[in-house]
Parts: structure tokens; sequence; C-alpha cells
């Protein structure tokens, strides 16, 4: 059965299966985190007022992980929650999912890959292509769990090859104008980071989804430990690069402003601080 059977919060469920206390464990408790490192990024954006730029990383990652902490609290009071079945080595199971794992993923990931963009001083339209490639990679592996059998395989093989263009955005195209900064390492560790975390989601879902290796419990227990690592992670190493964020030019935006040499009595006016009007 290739269908999703989706239950109303707090409905019973006769004859279904339903989630372990360490899972309930699991998900209340991911709440309880993320909610407290959204009101630590939220108390800190009201602090840092003299840097615009620190601010603004500490509302992308208060935003990412509040988001977080409800999907978690909703998933916990069994919002979302669908049952279908898998063919596993020993007959058919059914299983449990959540639909709003899939979006909490997308955007508070999402958040978090914009907060990166924004610490690389890149532009909007790179941003809006990792932004997207990102969706399709969380898309693909939600209807994976729509089909059944080899449908189910091809749809993680397309969420892996939308891996390797979101790598290269982020290892190669992008953070180009960090070098020769002190932002370069942070960039490169959460460029690696991030990449690293995408695989690991395909991989849960391998052992999960299309093997059936896991059970429900270890998936939701793994799915957690990622979501802490991507969004959480990356969300404190963004706001604790110090005071490196606040530097108003880097190397190569001077590299950038050289290009109009003066003397400027005349003419074109270098604006230095056109990097952070236009965050």
């Amino acid at each position: 059965m290739g269908e999703l059977d989706v239950l109303p919060p707090g409905s019973p469920a006769v004859g279904l299966p339903e989630l372990t206390g360490t899972s309930h464990v699991v998900l209340w408790g991911a709440c309880v985190l993320f909610a407290g490192q959204s009101a630590l990024h939220w108390f800190m954006a009201a602090c840092r007022t003299s840097s615009a730029r620190a601010q603004q990383h500490e509302l992308l990652s208060g935003a990412a992980t509040g988001l977080c902490a409800l999907s978690y609290q909703a998933m916990a009071s069994g919002v979302s929650r669908m049952v279908y079945e898998v063919t596993a080595f020993d007959g058919q199971h059914q299983r449990i999912c959540f639909s709003l794992l899939y979006a909490e993923r997308a955007v508070a990931g999402a958040l978090v890959f914009v907060n990166i963009a924004a610490l690389a001083r890149e532009r909007r339209p790179p941003m809006a292509a990792l932004v997207a490639v990102w969706f399709a990679e969380t898309a693909a592996l939600f209807f994976g769990n729509l089909v059944e059998g080899w449908s189910r395989f091809r749809f993680l093989i397309a969420a892996g090859v939308l891996l390797v263009p979101q790598a290269g955005m982020l290892l190669a195209a992008m953070g180009r104008r960090l070098h020769l900064s002190q932002l370069h390492a942070v960039y490169r560790f959460l460029s690696t980071w991030c990449s690293f975390c995408s695989a690991c989601y395909c991989l849960v879902y391998f052992f999960s989804e299309v093997v059936v290796l896991f059970n429900t419990e270890t998936e939701i227990i793994a799915y957690a430990l990622l979501d802490g690592c991507a969004i959480g992670i990356s969300s404190l190493v963004v706001t604790c690069a110090g005071p490196e964020v606040q530097v108003g030019l880097l190397p190569a935006q001077e590299a950038e402003l050289s290009l109009y040499p003066g003397p400027h009595r005349h003419g074109f006016y270098p604006n230095p601080d056109y990097y952070d009007d236009n965050l």
C-alpha cells in the first residue's frame, strides 16, 4: 500500500502502530532544547543593537530554532502523523511518519542557508538557488514516502543527486569574498558541516525507508539528532563567529572598490557602507 493514512491528533488508532514512550521523550526534548536556543538568540538579538550584521544573524538563528521548537511540539502532540506500509525482509510493516518533519526541515534549513550566505556576503541570486536546491532535496525524500518499492529508491537517488549542486555552491561557488579574511575558516566549516548533515539525512532515509533497518523510534531519534546538528549547531556557530562578523569590508570587497581609483573629487565616489546598507 503506497497511500498514507492521515490520523487526526488525539484520534483512537485501533490496530495501528503508536509512538513509543522513548519517541515522545525525544520529540518533547527536542522541542525544549530548540525553544531554549531560540530564546537565547532572541535575547542576544535584543542586546546586539550596535551591530546590524550580528543582530541579523541572531534573528535568523532565532527564527530557525523557534520554528523547530514549534514543529517538534506539534509532532509530539500528534499533528501531521501518518501511517503507511513498508516491505521489509520479514514481511509488511506499518510505520509512522510526520509530514511536518519534512516541512520543518525545509524551512528551518533554508533559514540556516540564508544565514550562512549572509555570513559569506553573498548576493541574492546564489542564495535563492541554494534554497531552491535544498527545498527540492527535502521534497524528494518526502515524495518517497508517498510511493513504494523501487519508486521510493528513485526519489532517494534524486535527493542524492541534488546533493552535488548544493555542495558545489557551498564549497566552490560561494564564499569567495571571504578569501584571506578571518571569516573564511568559519564559513568553510559551516559549508562542509551542512553538506555532511545533508548527506546524513539521505543515509538515515535509506536505512529507515528503503532497507527498513531502522524502526520508527530509531528514525525519530536519528532525525532529531540531525536537526540538532544541521540547524542548532550551525546557528550557534554563525552567531558565535565573534567580532569578525562586524568587519565592515572584507579584503575581496576592498578589491572591488579599488576598481575605482582616486582622486575622488569628481565622478564616482566609493561608498564603503554599501555592503552594510544592502544586507
